[in-house]
């Protein structure tokens, strides 16, 4: 409930969150701890990664240098093996893994020194994540929303010719669906860009096949869910079907304009 309360307020209040949010943080911090329980840690470091992302890159960018050994350190927290019939994976040690992955990417979407700096240690704690099969497909979805981030603030410093296709091969999201938006659209700057063609050029059928399979499921999806449950006009609803829902519908409409301007009819 507390954690909750503070990302709530960061949403509302915003840049006047911040002062409080900053005083808080110590206490955060120590309940991420080494020697803290799991649900501990990954509960003080997803209320970090949330809050930053609300408060916007600005605040993030204030926080990377000092937190983001701390995320990374979560990060490498060790999971047990995963059966391969294993459709979920709801132990403590992975939600601590899924929050830490998740603020390593709010905190390096700035870019800077202190990002590259961390950036061979960052992509390495991301990379096993892509692999689907081998981890929970949620932790694979954040380990995609949090390689978008990087690529957001430090595309150019990359290899995005090794990167971008191990991230079209993990696609399309397929449990955490709020990672859509950060991961597409990042990916769909990529492939405007005229500087990238040479490298990405040859990737572009299979993405624009890929973001005509995400919209086509996202309308499935849309449909089934408004025969089954009807519209809802409160907040917690309308936050449970951003999460059902594979698209936003702003996301949805910035996919079909993209599909439409490459010629791809939906």
């Amino acid at each position: 409930a507390v954690a909750a309360l503070m990302t709530g307020l960061a949403r509302s209040l915003g840049d006047t969150w911040a002062v409080a949010f900053d005083a808080l943080l110590p206490a955060l911090l120590a309940r991420a701890g080494a020697d803290m329980p799991h649900g501990e840690q990954a509960t003080a470091i997803g209320v970090v990664a949330e809050t930053l992302e609300r408060l916007g890159e600005r605040h993030a960018a204030r926080h990377t240098q000092a937190l983001l050994p701390v995320a990374l350190r979560l990060a490498a927290t060790p999971l047990k093996p995963r059966a391969p019939d294993d459709d979920d994976d709801d132990d403590d040690a992975a939600q601590v893994v899924q929050n830490a992955v998740y603020c390593a990417g709010v905190l390096a979407a700035p870019g800077g020194p202190a990002v590259l700096g961390a950036m061979q240690q960052l992509l390495s704690a991301l990379r096993p994540l892509l692999e689907r099969g081998r981890v929970a497909d949620r932790l694979s979805d954040n380990a995609l929303g949090a390689v978008a981030r990087v690529l957001r603030g430090s595309a150019a410093h990359l290899p995005l010719g090794e990167i971008v296709p191990v991230m079209l091969a993990a696609l399309p999201i397929r449990e955490d669906y709020r990672e859509n938006e950060v991961t597409l659209r990042t990916l769909m700057v990529l492939f405007s860009d005229a500087g990238t063609q040479q490298i990405l050029g040859g990737h572009r059928p299979g993405f624009l096949q890929l973001l005509a399979s995400v919209v086509v499921q996202h309308d499935a999806a849309v449909v089934e869910r408004l025969a089954t449950q009807g519209v809802s006009d409160d907040d917690e609803a309308e936050d449970q079907e951003e999460q059902d829902d594979h698209l936003t519908p702003t996301m949805r409409a910035e996919l079909a304009a993209f599909l439409a301007a490459s010629g791809v009819a939906i």
